[in-house]
């Protein structure tokens, strides 16, 4: 049996998820979890990046927060807990590595395993913190603030400055349009904070 370097201690937790867990590994743009599906899986990145969307009627996409190493996603735990259809979809942002426990186990886990229950309510008090900043950035600091930092945060997650990413995809992100975003990465380039190529910017 392969094991894989998990963020829990507790032997009998970590001996389990070694046990009834799955290793995944996941291309950059793929989309792991779909809208209304019913999630069977509970990912844990080890590697890599997942972002998770939200989508309105109209086909209007908005970018919630990002699932990075050793965290899981809170809204995949809220659908698993109550057995509902996904409120939204996750896409990995780069090339991604999970753990993929079964669904099932969650609500036993939280009974039997202290560590675990403080995982999921970490991984609660984690995605509702990045919310409240979310709605902070779009209601009081102005967009290309809210680009720069997008950018930085895509950078440390990746440790590196080169971003392989398309102002479509930047925009969808931060909610704007792509030529609102390329216009502003114009602006930032001549200002010295970045190089931009073909999908690829360097910060500088």
């Amino acid at each position: 049996m392969t094991e894989y370097k998990i963020p829990f201690k507790q032997i009998d937790l970590y001996k389990v998820i070694q046990e009834k867990s799955e290793l995944i590994q996941l291309p950059p743009g793929k989309e792991i979890i779909r809208l209304g599906q019913y999630i069977k899986v509970i990912p844990i990145v080890l590697n890599g990046a997942i972002n998770v969307y939200r989508r309105d009627e109209t086909g209007q996409e908005l970018f919630l927060y990002s699932i990075n190493t050793n965290e899981s996603c809170a809204m995949t735990l809220q659908s698993c807990y109550n057995n509902q259809p996904s409120e939204i979809y996750a896409i990995t942002s780069i090339e991604t590595e999970i753990l993929a426990i079964p669904a099932n186990f969650m609500d036993t886990w939280i009974n039997k395993f202290p560590e675990w229950k403080l995982f999921v309510i970490n991984s609660f008090t984690l995605r509702f913190k990045e919310l409240l900043n979310t709605i902070d950035s779009i209601a009081f600091h102005k967009l290309d603030e809210r680009l720069i930092e997008y950018l930085h945060k895509k950078s440390v997650v990746i440790n590196n400055k080169t971003l392989s990413i398309s102002h479509k995809t930047i925009a969808i992100d931060l909610n704007s349009s792509r030529e609102v975003i390329s216009r502003l990465l114009k602006q930032l380039e001549q200002q010295g904070k970045v190089t931009l190529g073909r999908n690829k910017i360097k910060l500088m």
